[in-house]
């Protein structure tokens, strides 16, 4: 079998197709919403609880999906996620009444569960040390992608054959994607027959014990007892949970927000629901760039993720209340794109961070923050829904800038340097120059 030079770039490009898939499949609801509103009689209401019952489904599975990948692999996990949720994608396309639909999307969202952690131990045995955030990046510009080419897609479908073939061909794409996945993925590096040696000794000669320092397959089980008592380990949970707000409030909610308050046509969201997501790619592959530039010539986590971070999310905050208050449509589009581009900084900061703190266990760390940060996917859609109804969306869209500033202090807050569990995990320890 012929080797492939850096075949780990490959395995960036699926992790980046899968993310893309993963929020193709999430966003096409919002879509076709617009026609199962009137054939479904929804309310704003109804609409919220559909988008958020995803996210329990989600929630229950994200700490024993870390903990799965950690003991089983992340080529098992991944391929088995993958292939369940798109299975409930396409049961969508079933859907005979509000009950239903709730029923499916639920189970739907415990498919998707196991993504995030996973796709952080994989990283953590196949990427360098000063690889993770770029391939972060990289991951979550599919994350990016996944809305733009999810709407596009999903408002072509729906306004030519109507919203159920929309759930049958994302399902489709999903599972063609998962056996893509399981063919070429190993678990480790080594155990590809496509990796070369130099790649292997190249991944392990940027750590100083790789040993430790990667993930791999394991038994154990993280000291959630010492992590639970550790302010610090919560303030990484809920900085997610306050950017998660965000995200997910876009990703459930901008193309109502934008049809019934904004005013754009049902055509016009090929751009103006797009944009948003175009500029959070864009800040995520600059972003990764440069922190993992620092990294490897020797910076700490926090002068080159908390600051970085902190200040990203001041930023959005800035950006999304000024999107609130304005009163040109088009103008609260690029106000808002780059308020939900910033919070992109946090996002790669905050997933590579696992990686970098806790290898072994960055199923586990990765599987908590996203615990907590879900919670906020079935609050966001719930709240923002009903502020909206007795408030005015000005408010309901403002709310969320006003959450992000609490999300500075907290990565301030965090110290990322310092091992949450001091003498059980070693802290982390910088690149040397």
């Amino acid at each position: 079998m012929e080797k492939i030079k850096n075949f780990r770039y490959i395995v960036i490009l699926l992790s980046m197709l899968i993310f893309l898939i993963s929020y193709m499949d999430r966003v096409n609801l919002s879509v076709a919403v617009l026609q199962m509103q009137s054939e479904f009689h929804l309310t704003l209401e109804e609409i919220g609880l559909l988008s958020s019952m995803f996210f329990v489904g989600y929630m229950i599975f994200q700490i024993p999906g870390g903990i799965w990948n950690e003991r089983y692999g992340p080529r098992k996990i991944m391929s088995l996620a993958m292939t369940w949720w798109s299975i409930f994608t396409i049961l969508m396309a079933a859907g005979v009444s509000f009950l239903y639909l709730l029923v499916i999307r639920t189970i739907f969202g415990f498919g998707e569960a196991p993504l995030f952690p996973g796709n952080g131990n994989l990283y953590s045995r196949w990427l360098k040390k000063d690889e993770q955030t770029i391939g972060w990046s990289w991951s979550l510009a599919g994350m990016g992608l996944g809305p733009i080419l999810g709407t596009i897609l999903s408002t072509y479908i729906m306004l030519n054959y109507g919203w159920r073939w929309i759930f049958i061909i994302f399902g489709i794409i999903g599972l063609i994607l998962a056996i893509g996945f399981y063919a070429l993925i190993r678990d480790m590096p080594e155990q590809s027959k496509f990796v070369t040696k130099e790649e292997i000794i190249k991944i392990n000669k940027s750590y100083e014990n790789p040993e430790n320092e990667r993930g791999k397959n394991t038994k154990e089980f993280a000291p959630w007892k010492k992590l639970l008592a550790s302010g610090r380990f919560w303030a990484y949970g809920f900085t997610h949970f306050i950017s998660s707000y965000v995200v997910y409030g876009f990703l459930t909610l901008l193309p109502i927000y934008l049809v019934t308050s904004r005013h754009f046509s049902k055509a016009s969201l090929y751009w103006a629901g797009t944009l948003p997501w175009i500029a959070f790619i864009v800040a995520m592959l600059i972003g990764g760039y440069f922190i993992d530039r620092a990294i490897s010539g020797g910076s700490k986590l926090f002068k080159a993720k908390a600051i970085p971070s902190s200040i990203a999310f001041i930023l959005s905050a800035i950006f999304i209340i000024l999107g609130a208050f304005s009163g040109s449509p088009f103008q609260a589009v690029l106000w808002l794109s780059l308020g939900l581009g910033m919070q992109g900084i946090h996002g790669i900061s905050v997933w590579s961070l696992a990686a970098n703190m806790a290898p072994k266990f960055s199923g586990s760390y990765s599987g908590f923050m996203n615990t907590i940060a879900t919670s906020a996917g079935i609050i966001a859609p719930i709240l923002t829904t009903v502020i909206a109804t007795y408030l005015g969306w000005i408010y309901a869209i403002s709310f969320m800038g006003v959450l992000s500033l609490i999300g500075a202090v907290l990565w301030l807050v965090m110290k990322p340097d310092t091992s949450f569990v001091p003498g059980l995990i070693p802290s982390y320890s910088p690149t040397k120059k």
